[in-house]
């Protein structure tokens, strides 16, 4: 190149800063269905270019479909590939966790004009829609009502053990949500998908009348690893009740000891 001249941009005007046109439910919660977009990426979009309304629409919707994948198989090349059915609806679509927590978190910078209006279409929503997207729903929108009615719904499903592991992804969540004795139900599912997220949600809601729940983590854990979320989700707990727990617990399990270590220093402060 002679000259600087040459290293200008061959076309230096900006493309108008124009919002894309507005998508259809359908056709995004297809797009997920068919795979073509995964619905933890899809969440931020529809949110930001569509609208908070858009993003809960749409994702309450994406439960209705599935593909051939998730029926039979990559390999099964017959039927249709997109399905319009609610039979795998706990298993798709993938990453709907993560999508419903992204939700979460727009909604919870959203405008008191953005969030009521979100809220509104959700509710309306929640009593149609399929059972995983109004147990996302409750979570997504912090509803305590919502999620005892869909932890009524859903414990004679859970008792199926076959399908049970299919649930608990859900269902882990609404513990944090769910009141003491809907979140205490959930727990006796032996949730494996229990986080020590979730734990901490529920204290920051209920406050001691949280502990309980706890208590029933620990009584339904899976293995050592759950038991030890547990007792640290009651390490910042400043209640006789937790300090009971505590060394009962450090006494069946020595993991437990540091925790128990850190919360008594934490009384003693």
């Amino acid at each position: 190149m002679s000259s600087p001249a040459a290293c200008s941009p061959a076309a230096p005007t900006r493309l108008p800063n124009r919002r894309p046109p507005r998508s259809n439910v359908d056709l995004e919660a297809a797009t997920v269905g068919l795979e073509r977009c995964p619905v933890f990426a899809a969440v931020p979009w529809w949110a930001e270019q569509q609208g908070l309304v858009f993003a809960v629409q749409a994702l309450a919707r994406s439960f209705d479909f599935t593909n051939q994948a998730g029926i039979s198989g990559y390999s099964d090349t017959t039927g249709d590939w997109l399905v319009r059915t609610r039979d795998r609806a706990w298993q798709r679509p993938e990453y709907a966790d993560t999508a419903w927590r992204f939700l979460r978190a727009h909604l919870a910078v959203a405008d008191d004009a953005t969030w009521t209006a979100a809220r509104d279409v959700a509710d309306g929503l929640r009593r149609t829609a399929a059972l995983p997207a109004q147990a996302g729903l409750a979570f997504a929108f912090n509803e305590q009502a919502w999620a005892d009615e869909v932890v009524d719904a859903v414990m004679p499903i859970v008792a199926q053990t076959a399908k049970q592991k299919h649930y608990t992804p859900f269902l882990a969540r609404l513990v944090g949500v769910a009141g003491p004795d809907a979140a205490t139900r959930l727990l006796g599912c032996n949730n494996e998908a229990l986080t020590e997220d979730d734990l901490l949600t529920a204290l920051a809601h209920r406050g001691h009348a949280a502990v309980p729940v706890i208590a029933n983590a620990w009584a339904h854990a899976a293995n050592n690893g759950q038991r030890l979320l547990t007792a640290r989700a009651l390490l910042p707990v400043r209640t006789g009740e937790a300090t009971t727990l505590l060394t009962t617990w450090a006494a069946e399990k020595k993991a437990v000891a540091p925790v128990l270590k850190k919360h008594l220093a934490l009384l003693a402060q």
